[in-house]
């Protein structure tokens, strides 16, 4: 065939309908290659409004209120600054074997199973049947007003003496000038025992929750030394009321229920991965 003859039979086939509706599909083909690229661009940071919302839930959790606008930016930048270092060190491979990376990437898909795993907010009878089951968790501590005069770490022949001159004085300021000096507070008051016992020991602090009030006595022993003290008033331990502990038993509450929802996840999670652990000691205690 010679050339005019190919021009023409070319010529030919372009005329043909069939070829136009080929050429329109592979043209139309490439035009959504073109856009789907520009809209799927591998290198372009997207921020859904289910990140925002995970971002700024995570901030009320812990401010226990919602962020400002400047705030909500600020967390969107560190964010894209995360994002983009996190891409980086990908390319670059320093993503494989790495612990912290691996424990990063688990936190957040523990974070993920809370936020889809959404706890109800509690009626009351379940926060009191959770406070009834630990009761010593919210119990009002036993509170304690005292005075105490230091001795030293020896108490002396003459303490009946200084026990009859104390109790005539009562809770008058002028013990203050009997006894050693020392730093020790020389009186608390409605003091919790755990107070007591970071100012003076475990020991005393036993010891003084149980005194009558009323009366100097001693010598009692502290990690300083021996003391004479007088209890003016004693606030025994009461029970806890769920009005008056409402919000910490919701908080440890909601706490357990996240966490059982998680466990629950996890288990769902580990039946689909088989384990197998190459060392004889773990695999048989497996």
């Amino acid at each position: 065939m010679d050339i005019p003859d190919l021009v023409h039979a070319v010529s030919r086939i372009l005329r043909e309908p069939l070829v136009h509706f080929i050429a329109i599909g592979a043209l139309m083909f490439a035009l959504y290659a073109v856009i789907a690229e520009r809209d799927h661009d591998p290198d372009t940071i997207v921020i859904g409004q289910g990140q925002v919302d995970m971002m700024a839930a995570v901030f009320e959790r812990t401010w226990q209120r919602a962020p400002t606008p400047d705030e909500m930016k600020t967390l969107i930048d560190g964010y894209v600054r995360d994002e983009i270092f996190y891409r980086e060190g990908v390319a670059m491979g320093l993503d494989r074997g790495d612990q912290l990376i691996r424990r990063r990437v688990r936190q957040k898909v523990e974070f993920f199973a809370e936020s889809i795993n959404g706890v109800s907010e509690p009626v009351d009878a379940q926060l009191q049947a959770y406070l009834d089951a630990h009761p010593e968790r919210y119990a009002t501590p036993a509170r304690v007003t005292f005075r105490q005069v230091y001795l030293g770490t020896e108490a002396g022949a003459d303490v009946p003496r200084l026990l009859s001159r104390l109790n005539k004085l009562g809770d008058s300021d002028a013990v203050q000038e009997l006894g050693r000096a020392t730093q020790l507070d020389a009186r608390m008051d409605q003091a919790h025992e755990n107070d007591i016992a970071r100012a003076f020991g475990g020991q005393f602090a036993q010891a003084l929750v149980v005194l009558s009030p009323g009366e100097w006595l001693g010598p009692i022993a502290s990690e300083f030394g021996l003391h004479l003290v007088r209890v003016s008033q004693r606030e025994e331990q009461r029970p806890p009321v769920l009005a008056e502990v409402r919000e910490l038993v919701k908080r440890d509450w909601l706490r357990e229920q996240f966490v059982q929802a998680n466990e629950t996840y996890y288990a769902g999670l580990h039946a689909r991965y088989p384990v197998r652990v190459e060392y004889s000691h773990l695999a048989a205690a497996r």
